[in-house]
C-alpha cells in the first residue's frame, strides 16, 4: 500500500477536480512530486496516479494559481494552462 499523505488536489462538490478557484475564478494547475505541472484535465484523467506517492512522475504535491503566466504549459498533456492576468 503507497504511503498516505493529504490530497493537495482541490475537488468541487460534485467530485471533479478544481479548476478555478472561488472567489476569484482564477485558473488552478497542480505540482507534481518532480515539479511539473499539471492542468486539471490531466489531473481528473490520472486521478490514481496523482494520488499515489509511489508514482514520482504524476503525483501531485501541490496546487496553484495561475496570475499571469500565458506560457506554463501542461507538462502532461503540453496544453496551454490559462492565466487571469496574462496575455
Amino acid at each position: 500500500m503507497p504511503e498516505t499523505t493529504p490530497n493537495p488536489i482541490l475537488f468541487t462538490d460534485n467530485g471533479q477536480v478544481l479548476r478555478y478557484a472561488w472567489p476569484g475564478g482564477y485558473p488552478v494547475f497542480y505540482v507534481c512530486d518532480d515539479g511539473g505541472a499539471l492542468c486539471p484535465t490531466c489531473v481528473q484523467e490520472n486521478l490514481e496516479q496523482c494520488q499515489d506517492a509511489d508514482d514520482c512522475e504524476l503525483f501531485v504535491t501541490t496546487h496553484g494559481i495561475n496570475y499571469e503566466n500565458d506560457s506554463l504549459y501542461c507538462d502532461h498533456c503540453s496544453e496551454t494552462i490559462e492565466s487571469a492576468y496574462g496575455g
